[in-house]
């Protein structure tokens, strides 16, 4: 009985011998959690370093896109400013051109009164804040007439009122024929000096007073009584009219 008990309980102390290191020491089928845990953090780690890196260069590329739009928008508002100062140098330029008008056929009147003839010419010009307009004016006429300025229907003052440039009462004349030099068609324009009532060849300047603004000019005709036709023929008939800044 008792070597029964012996062998028994020599048995039992080899077996847990062997059983000891067999529960100390990992399996080779259990997983290293320990390992796997390090791995994952490490992995996790560089998805935040990635994830930081991608939010800093979204923040730079999205600083550059800012950047390109404000420097899209001053290039916008500089080429509006160019463009409005552009409009308003040419206004001004627009504002100091000369406007011409000219009328070739011939037209005839009896009347010892200015009256409009068809054709005119007018132009219409805006006078500049001065309210100086300069004028050139021309026609050939067929016997003893006169030619005067309109502004917006009404004479302008200013113009010759010598006796032999106009009729009496008729207000004053660009320039004139009086019917005193040879006989025939006379091409006479501005200006008209002294004593004589317009000059011969290429027209010059007339300086004229008015009020500042658009107005609208034109020539009107009469027949001087100083001449022995029953009327008188006007051609080839011009008008220019600029303002004098």
């Amino acid at each position: 009985m008792n070597s029964r008990l012996t062998v028994l309980a020599v048995t039992a102390v080899l077996l847990a011998a062997f059983a000891v290191p067999a529960l100390a020491a990992p399996s080779e089928a259990t997983p290293d959690v320990q390992g796997i845990s390090t791995r994952a953090l490490a992995k996790a780690r560089l998805a935040l370093l990635t994830a930081r890196s991608a939010k800093a260069e979204s923040r730079r590329a999205a600083r550059t896109a800012q950047a390109a739009i404000n420097t899209s928008n001053d290039a916008v508002k500089t080429a509006g400013e160019a463009k409005s100062a552009t409009a308003a140098t040419q206004a001004t330029l627009d504002s100091t051109k000369v406007q011409s008008a000219f009328a070739a056929g011939g037209v005839a009147t009896s009347s010892k009164k200015f009256v409009q003839l068809p054709g005119g010419p007018s132009v219409t010009v805006s006078a500049p804040p001065s309210g100086l307009i300069e004028v050139w004016a021309q026609a050939t006429m067929s016997d003893a007439g006169a030619v005067s300025l309109y502004e917006d229907g009404q004479q302008m003052l200013g113009q010759n009122e010598f006796e032999f440039c106009v009729n009496e009462e008729s207000g004053g004349s660009l320039f004139a024929a009086s019917g005193i030099g040879p006989p025939g068609p006379a091409t006479l324009g501005t200006p008209s000096p002294a004593g004589f009532c317009g000059t011969e060849g290429a027209p010059g300047s007339v300086l004229l007073q008015t009020t500042p603004g658009s107005h609208t000019y034109e020539l009107r005709y009469e027949l001087l009584e100083c001449g022995c036709a029953p009327d008188v023929m006007f051609s080839k008939r011009l008008l220019r009219v600029g303002p004098r800044l």
